[in-house]
């Protein structure tokens, strides 16, 4: 690894109990020779800081004025990051040895905008994710298998375990700070990223376990995940796709909310700021990465109520 290479790892974190300092142990156990961890408080009300800041004095924890969810919470966090390249990483993780000479190599190349690993499951290690695609035009999403030991692009990188440079970040202004608490924040990001002009890539030879979890330890909102996917479709797709991605979504009950939470916010005059910054339509993308359901031309979605809102859709595939 370069010697101007240093890394800010930012770790969000509300009410994960124990599993916060193990993963941070874990992160510094691994990490490279120039590092620093910061931990964003995301308003937690267990002991979770408490026992982080006994176990790890020397890791600086700062907390936002309100809470933010995930994708605003590592925003907040990159603010107080030094290093030359930022990784974000969940607090339930356990990065493998290597992970810093492996995301520094490929940061180095200009083409590259975000990194990832290989995402193992705690529950199954032998269920492993290689990257994260659309699978349908309720932009339910799901991990692809694996394609070779080298690093490839992949249309998603997951942001349990995300690299970028500092300067891309800054660049792009990380994730999407209209987006609601939980959901959405890696997608949008990627998918910017591509339209930007740069390739986000997967490391597979480099591994993480997650855990993932049937339940949220905290209240999630389905109108507020509803949300962040409409945003995503409504500031990026044409509107060909953007109506494909409306008819699967428009009959879950969470539908109007949803689209009320919308109209409140910036998403046209995102749409006209991002149309106005990237190199390649959407098309581009789907011509690369086809996803079932957003073609140029799509077919009638039938209309439909996803099961299991609030819930993780991240179901593994097997290696």
């Amino acid at each position: 690894m370069s010697s101007e290479t240093s890394f800010s790892i930012v770790v969000p974190t509300h009410n994960e109990g124990e599993r916060l300092t193990q993963t941070v142990s874990r992160l510094m156990a691994t990490g490279p020779d120039d590092y620093e961890v910061i931990v964003v408080d995301d308003f937690s009300t267990d002991n979770s800081i408490e026992q982080l800041r006994q176990s790890q004095p020397g890791v600086r924890v700062v907390r936002p004025p309100q809470r933010l969810g995930p994708p605003a919470a590592k925003n907040f966090g990159a603010q107080f990051a030094g290093g030359s390249c930022i990784l974000w990483s969940d607090a339930h993780i356990d990065p493998q040895p290597g992970w810093p000479q492996t995301f520094a190599g490929l940061l180095a190349d200009p083409l590259v905008g975000a990194v990832g690993p290989a995402v193992a499951s705690q529950q199954n290690p032998a269920s492993v994710g290689f990257g994260l695609r659309w699978k349908n035009a309720a932009l339910d999403v799901e991990w692809l298998p694996r394609s070779g030991d080298e690093p490839h692009a992949v249309p998603i990188v997951s942001s349990l375990f995300m690299g970028m440079r500092r300067e891309v970040f800054e660049q792009t202004g990380g994730f999407d700070p209209g987006l609601i608490r939980w959901g959405g924040g890696e997608m949008e990001l990627s998918f910017r990223l591509w339209s930007l002009g740069y390739e986000c890539r997967i490391a597979p030879r480099s591994r993480v376990s997650h855990l993932f979890r049937s339940r949220f330890p905290y209240r999630v909102s389905p109108a507020e995940i509803l949300h962040n996917l409409i945003r995503v479709a409504m500031v990026h797709f044409e509107q060909d796709r953007l109506a494909a991605v409306i008819a699967a979504l428009r009959d879950n009950p969470a539908f109007p909310k949803a689209m009320a939470l919308v109209l409140e916010g910036d998403a046209w005059a995102r749409r006209a700021d991002v149309r106005a910054r990237r190199v390649a339509a959407d098309e581009a993308f789907f011509e690369r990465f086809p996803s079932p359901g957003l073609v140029r031309r799509p077919t009638p979605v039938p209309l439909r109520t996803p099961d299991g809102w609030g819930q993780p859709k991240r179901d593994l595939i097997r290696a």
